[in-house]
């Protein structure tokens, strides 16, 4: 919740900022955190974002909340939890909002929240920041294959390529414009 009380502050009493959490242990400590910072212009939705609305999805709880993850776990366990999925275009129509600005920090399903977010992007080319790792590149290049330069946030580099990524740096943060 630490970026969804800078974003509230950045967007002002004006603006908007939605927040998606899957975990359900994330969640009553991230409305906490706004309503102690007085972030009345945020909204909480309690959502995997994904390529897909209306189906559900396996939610693991890892030893602590940054450890918990969507998808099966290592030992062949079922889910701790289901959470609902939902695509940011699904919501965007709903609500009739228009995103300029989306941060996406969903530990690798990066790819999946993007193509479900395609109708808005052809639409609207919003500005899209991604924490993407080694596994997780693929967001990268569905991105640059629909136009958008890519900068990475550590050096300021166009990144037109897998082998711009700087060596071993395992998590980036870029901006897709």
């Amino acid at each position: 919740g630490h970026l969804s009380v800078l974003i509230s502050r950045l967007v002002g009493p004006c603006g908007t900022v939605c927040a998606f959490e899957a975990s359900p242990r994330n969640l009553e400590p991230l409305q906490t955190n706004l309503t102690t910072n007085g972030c009345g212009n945020v909204r909480v939705v309690h959502a995997a974002v994904s390529s897909r609305s209306g189906t559900q999805v396996g939610f693991i709880y890892g030893s602590h909340p940054p450890a918990d993850r969507l998808g099966r776990s290592d030992d062949g366990r079922p889910p701790d939890v289901m959470v609902p999925e939902l695509t940011l275009d699904d919501f965007v129509e709903h609500f009739r909002i228009e995103p300029r600005v989306v941060k996406m920090d969903i530990e690798g399903a990066e790819y999946a929240a993007l193509q479900g977010f395609r109708r808005t992007i052809d639409r609207l080319r919003p500005i899209i920041v991604l924490e993407s790792d080694r596994e997780a590149r693929e967001g990268v290049k569905y991105l640059s294959s629909l136009g958008y330069r890519v900068i990475d946030l550590c050096d300021y580099r166009e990144l037109r390529s897998e082998t711009d990524f700087p060596e071993g740096v395992v998590v980036s943060n870029v901006l897709c414009l």
